[in-house]
């Protein structure tokens, strides 16, 4: 299965862990967006942005699944 045009979002608030999950995304091929924070996230899914959400749920700016 070819991944080229799937898109991955990444909401974490650690900068570590989003560079981590991008970079080695990003090597297979994937169109990666990451975010520090829930605001952001659910603004991309709001817009039909991404095929896959990877997710921290506590994030600086609420729960996840409070939005």
């Amino acid at each position: 299965m070819s991944v080229a045009g799937r898109n991955v979002l990444i909401a974490d608030d650690d900068a570590s862990i989003r560079l981590v999950l991008s970079q080695a995304l990003a090597r297979e091929g994937y169109q990666v967006r990451a975010t520090g924070n829930a605001a952001t996230l659910w603004k991309w899914i709001k817009e039909g942005e991404g095929d896959l959400v990877l997710t921290d749920v506590m994030m600086p700016d609420g729960n996840l699944f409070d939005y």
